[in-house]
C-alpha cells in the first residue's frame, strides 16, 4: 500500500482528499437541511393545530407519535391497513372511513405514516368520529390549503391560497 501511495503524483491524493472531504460536506449540508425542513413542517402542524383550539397537552401527545425515531416507518400497504383496522376498531362510520382513506391515501408517504399513527395513540383516548376526522384533515391538508370554519362537520372543502371563489 504504501508503495503504491509513493507511485502517485501529489495532485491525486489531493484530489482523492478533496473528493472524500466535498463529499462528506455536501453530506452534511443535505442533512442538515432536512433537519431543518422537518422542524419548519413540524412547526406548521403545531400552529394550525394550536389555532383550531386543540390543548397543548394533545398536540404534545400527538408530536410525540408522529416523530417517534423508534418506530421504523412501515410500507405504505401497512400503514393504511393499520389506519383501516383502527379507524373500523373505533366505530367510526363507512362514509367518514371512505372519506379518511381518500385523504390519506391522496398525501405523500410521510404523512400517510402520521397519519396513521396519530389515529392509532388516539383510540387510546375514544375520539369522537369529528375529531379523528379533524386530525387526518390537518395533517393532511396540502400546502396553502385554507379550511373554511363552516365545513369542519362537513367534508372538507379547502381553497388554495391565490385561488379566488367563484
Amino acid at each position: 500500500m504504501e508503495e503504491f501511495l509513493r507511485r502517485l503524483p501529489p495532485w491525486a491524493i489531493l484530489a482523492v482528499v478533496g473528493i472524500v472531504a466535498g463529499t462528506w460536506i455536501v453530506l452534511a449540508v443535505v442533512s442538515a437541511w432536512r433537519q431543518v425542513r422537518e422542524k419548519q413542517a413540524i412547526a406548521v402542524l403545531v400552529e394550525e393545530l394550536l389555532r383550531q383550539g386543540r390543548p397543548v397537552e394533545e398536540v404534545e401527545r400527538l408530536l410525540h407519535v408522529t416523530s417517534d425515531p423508534a418506530e421504523p416507518l412501515r410500507d405504505d400497504e401497512q400503514a393504511l391497513v393499520d389506519l383501516a383496522e383502527q379507524l373500523t376498531c373505533q366505530g367510526v362510520s363507512g362514509p367518514a372511513i371512505s372519506e379518511i382513506m381518500a385523504t390519506v391515501r391522496a398525501a405523500d408517504a410521510t404523512t400517510r405514516h402520521a397519519a396513521s399513527r396519530a389515529v392509532a395513540a388516539m383510540s387510546e383516548h375514544e375520539p369522537t368520529e369529528e375529531q379523528v376526522l379533524a386530525v387526518v384533515r390537518g395533517l393532511c391538508r396540502p400546502p396553502g390549503a385554507i379550511v373554511r370554519a363552516d365545513s369542519l362537520s362537513q367534508p372538507c372543502e379547502m381553497t388554495h391560497v391565490g385561488e379566488r371563489e367563484v
